[in-house]
């Protein structure tokens, strides 16, 4: 999982927003500031990044193009 954020101060508050913004090809940004859309997916792809998350919550597998609320697995919670 990739965290990313929505690029110029654009908030996306749901799943429908990100995928809305996210199919229509407006940009968003990695952690690092650099930025991209859904135009680069196929370099993405290639770069072996199958998931994007924004912030942690709302999801696009790049394989398959599907959107989906995250759901942290409970074993990553736990301290080792």
């Amino acid at each position: 999982m990739i965290r990313i954020y929505p690029a110029y101060g654009r908030e996306c508050n749901s799943l429908e927003d990100f995928e809305k913004d996210f199919r229509a090809g407006k940009d968003f940004k990695f952690y690092n500031g650099m930025y991209f859309s859904s135009r680069d997916r196929k370099l993405m792809q290639s770069q072996g990044m199958t998931v994007l998350c924004l912030r942690g919550k709302y999801c696009v597998d790049l394989r398959t193009f599907k959107f989906f609320n995250y759901q942290p697995n409970p074993m990553d919670l736990i301290p080792l």
